[in-house]
């Protein structure tokens, strides 16, 4: 088998000559260094050398490598920082020596360097092989160059080699090299044609056809598609066999499964073991947050303290390819097992398991996040058009997407800071100190000089809400951006340093506090609003539809698809920047629509003004009603806490005891464990004659979405409300903008009716899960019947009954009758 590789230099020394620790600080220096290339610092060094110093020198070779039976033509390339041509005398005389510049932009101090860094110097000895042969040299010299960021401090290694063991030491990495790639070629050939000759492993429920042809047809093209596939559907499958099939026809490499929960991951790992089960060979890596998997409570990714991260990248090449030879479903436990074995940050290990995953199943942020990102796939210069995207849950992507490229900054953190990290001495405070000062100029909370101690609290945060928005341009913020930008850098500097682990942490998370802040301010737009409220300023992303776009534009294709994704043309507005040009799919519920009830009570208002005792009676008395009618499990759903909290008292007090024996009546409560939210889920099972379970939950909560409560573990949801997001000055900006964008009204629509009915969809869809199911949705408000709320029903809400609080009870007794169930009241 033949192939054509190209690679960069950079990436392939940093591949196979990496050694040494895990350092979590020399990680955020390694990157600061990465930007650093093509800096103004490297230009300055590169004028300073003179006529005889050739700059910015591309190069590149093409190697033939045989490796069992593959044939690889492996081309390396990259850019030499600097080509040195002078003459010297040597024993044949006086000639032209030729030395390769490497130059590396670094914080600390230069002077304790004792030799260079094996990539770097790893990285000369390619340019140097590359310019020798192509200009038949017998010898050459390499330097590597370092510089101080702040200073412009310099330190230089320099040595000489010949060609012929230059040579020698080229051509045993580059076969180094092409074992990985021979070894990735024969699993390629086994996996395409396993997914060539796999056929979908079910028989086609309704509408799931449609859904299946929609995703190949999609990546066939290179689109990006939006697809609302109801509950039962089943999109997961539906979206993964047509990218299964389209990897094994060459249309692309790597299939990336993005979710937001972890019960959708979850089920994304269940139907792949079910394809490799069916015979499939597919590797299916699932990545897990750092924090799960480190062996300790808090990541410490400090050598000093953790024997995995001491030496890892000694180690982690064995247990890399251990791993890959040996496994195809890379679950959690699986990655815990070989690092445990091979003693290596598991972490790490499943970071480098994706290079060579032909699925890997794991959060947005893995995509999308410009901190969390895999940068080995998305980062600039990286070549894109191989990579599938199937967004499950893609309703999330919006408010999640605005997190990611939104940042802010706090006095009371920077206070904070500056209290732990005092010892770290007076320029860091100065830094620090300029910072703070020129925060609180900006949010209008005093300034630091009256204070006696510059990182007391002063108190005036406690209750920031109260404390007026402003709006800021981005002159406005440009000094505190630089202030912030400096202090980044002195971060990055004492980070080299000998410090001990608690501090190291601490001014670790502050340097990426910072850097996020430094970048959001680079690449904001007119899509952007720089705001301040008490002592907070933030950069909040309004619309993030050029920066996901993108990083969607490094793939070949993008599905987005979920059971609630109305409108469809806001989220295809909110998530792709090429949204006109893309394509959208609506797959009718499967169910039958005999055997859901979607009822609503006319009279009922949950807007502010009407928030009173008697409206709290009513909607208690008309859930009373409406769980009377039959035995079951309910789930009462509110727009917040409060709420929920007034009208259980108000059930408690009025209706209860006339909603009969047998009840069980459970509350969600703030920050529960994963214990308390299992024990809650578990009382929600098949229920004996005479009993029900009644749970009043929280839309847009822990018990709203994401669960899977099927048959008569669950028969009915009573949403209580439009589910609209508290007035906040952050919704008030979203609403302004997109009223100057889009006309009066739509901002409304945008900050809250649509947020608002996504929370309500979703709270509804825990009711009919299988074919099997019956249940109610019972929605508890007047504006429900307008059509600026009615008309974002999925299609199988359209037959809804209206009633009012009085005739409710009625409406669902019906419901029950015609559903051949018998009406046993609770006594």
């Amino acid at each position: 088998m033949n192939t054509s590789i190209t690679v960069s230099v950079r990436d392939l020394v940093e591949f196979i000559m990496r050694s040494g620790d895990i350092d979590r600080s020399a990680g955020a220096a390694a990157e600061l260094d990465a930007m650093q290339q093509g800096s103004a610092i490297h230009r300055r060094i590169q004028k300073e050398a003179g006529a005889d110093y050739k700059a910015e020198v591309y190069l590149s070779h093409t190697s033939e490598c045989t490796c069992g039976n593959n044939h690889i033509s492996l081309t390396v390339q990259g850019r030499a920082d600097g080509i040195i041509t002078e003459l010297a005398i040597t024993h044949d005389g006086i000639a032209d020596q030729v030395t390769i510049d490497e130059i590396k932009t670094v914080a600390g101090d230069v002077k304790s360097l004792e030799a260079p860094v094996p990539v770097h110097r790893a990285q000369a000895l390619c340019y140097a092989y590359m310019y020798a042969l192509d200009s038949a040299l017998s010898e050459i010299g390499i330097q590597i160059t370092y510089v101080r960021r702040e200073k412009l401090d310099v330190k230089r290694f320099s040595e000489r080699i010949s060609f012929s063991e230059l040579e020698a030491w080229y051509e045993d990495l580059v076969e180094q090299y092409c074992f990985w790639v021979s070894w990735q070629m024969d699993w390629v050939q086994i996996r395409n044609e396993s997914a060539l000759n796999f056929d979908f492993p079910f028989e086609y429920r309704s509408g799931q056809k449609a859904f299946v042809s929609g995703v190949y047809r999609t990546i066939e093209q290179g689109k990006r598609l939006f697809a609302l596939a109801p509950t039962g559907t089943g999109k997961t499958a539906a979206a993964l066999f047509p990218s299964v099939r389209s990897a094994g026809e060459g249309k692309a490499d790597k299939i990336f499964y993005l979710t937001a929960r972890t019960i959708a991951r979850t089920v994304a790992e269940d139907t792949m073991k079910l394809f490799l089960s069916k015979g499939l060979r597919f590797k299916t890596l699932t990545i897990t947050a750092r924090d799960k998997v480190c062996i300790f409570d808090e990541a410490v990714c400090d050598p000093k303290v953790c024997e995995r991260a001491k030496g890892h990248f000694d180690r982690v090449n064995e247990a890399l390819y251990e791993i890959i030879s040996n496994e195809e479903i890379i679950d959690m436990d699986c990655i815990l097992r070989y690092a445990e074995r091979y003693c290596v940050c598991p972490h790490e290990l499943q970071l480098d398991v994706s290079n060579f995953a032909d699925c890997v199943i794991c959060d947005y942020n893995y995509v999308f996040d410009p901190d969390v990102a895999l940068k080995r796939f998305f980062e600039n210069g990286k070549a894109g058009d191989r990579f599938i995207f199937l967004i499950d849950e893609a309703h999330n992507l919006v408010e999640r997407a605005r997190e990611m490229y939104s940042s802010r900054l706090d006095v009371k953190s920077l206070r904070s800071y500056g209290k732990y990290l005092r010892s770290l001495g007076r320029r860091f405070e100065e830094k620090l100190v300029k910072c703070i000062t020129e925060l609180e100029r900006l949010t209008g909370t005093g300034f630091y000089e009256s204070e006696e101690d510059p990182y007391a609290d002063p108190g005036y945060a406690a209750d920031p809400v109260n404390r007026n928005c402003r709006v800021l341009l981005d002159e406005d913020i440009g000094r505190l951006c630089e202030r912030v930008e400096t202090l980044q850098e002195y971060c990055y500097t004492l980070m080299k340093g000998d410090l001990a682990p608690g501090i190291r942490d601490r001014l670790t998370d502050l340097y990426f506090e910072l850097r996020s802040f430094t970048l959001a301010y680079e690449r904001s737009n007119e899509k952007y609003v720089n705001y301040t409220l008490g002592d907070m300023l933030k950069i909040f992303c309004i619309d993030p539809s050029l920066e996901l776009g993108e990083r969607l534009m490094k793939g070949r294709s993008a599905v987005f698809f979920s059971a609630t994704l109305l409108p469809l043309d806001y989220y295809k507005e909110m998530l792709s920047d090429t949204a006109e040009e893309d394509y959208d799919l609506y797959i009718d519920s499967p169910f039958d629509p005999s055997k859901k009830l979607v009822v609503i009570a006319d009279d009922v208002s949950t807007v502010y003004r009407r928030r009173t005792i008697e409206e709290y009676t009513k909607i208690a008395l008309c859930i009373k009603g409406i769980i009377r009618a039959k035995y079951g499990n309910y789930m009462i759903f509110f727009p917040s806490y409060r709420l929920m909290n007034e009208v259980y008292e108000a059930f408690c007090e009025n209706a209860l005891k006339a909603a009969g024996n047998g009840l069980n009546i459970i509350i969600q409560r703030p920050g529960m464990s994963e214990a308390e939210r299992a024990d809650f889920l578990d009382q929600f099972s098949a229920q004996s004659e005479g009993s029900s379970t009644i749970g009043f939950c929280v839309m847009g909560g822990i018990f709203a979405e994401g669960i899977d409560l099927r048959e008569d573990r669950l028969i009915g949801a009573v949403v209580v409300g439009t589910g609209l997001p508290q007035l906040s000055p952050e919704r008030e900006l979203l609403k302004r903008f997109f009223d100057a964008r889009l006309g009066a009204g739509k901002g409304f629509e945008y900050a809250y009716i649509y947020p608002g009915m996504n929370k309500v969809l979703q709270a509804g869809g825990r009711v009919i899960r299988t074919e099997k199911d019956t249940g109610i949705i019972a929605l508890l408000d007047g504006r429900f019947t307008r059509s600026q709320y009615n008309s974002l029903f999925p299609r199988d809400w359209e037959n809804y009954v209206r009633t009012d609080s009085e005739g409710i009870s009625a409406a669902v007794e019906d419901f029950w009758t015609r559903n051949a169930f018998d009406i046993k009241l609770l006594e």
